[in-house]
């Protein structure tokens, strides 16, 4: 996926973006100059229109195609440089 946000500051890289509290997680590290990826498995979910999602990560399901799911999560890792992960949900 392409950045949408030019973003010099620290990575991060938050899953689960469909939940609110995703958002509020987003919210919070975007203010403090993150750049912010968000990761989802649909291209509806709220996090990925906040302002501070500096990146959109769309993955398949980790339920439904878990080898899938890790591939792609290595893929956006090695795409994305170092930086924490934070899951909001327990996938």
């Amino acid at each position: 996926m392409r950045p949408m946000r030019d973003g010099n500051g620290p990575r991060v890289l938050v899953l689960d973006g469909f939940w609110n509290k995703t958002v509020a997680v987003v919210r919070s590290f975007g203010r403090r100059g993150f750049f912010v990826g968000v990761g989802e498995r649909t291209r509806f979910a709220p996090a990925m229109f906040s302002r501070h999602c500096s990146r959109r990560f769309l993955h398949p399901s980790p339920i439904e195609s878990p080898e899938r799911f890790l591939s792609a999560l290595e893929a956006e890792l090695q795409a994305g440089g170092d930086g924490p992960r934070v899951p909001s949900e327990e996938s």
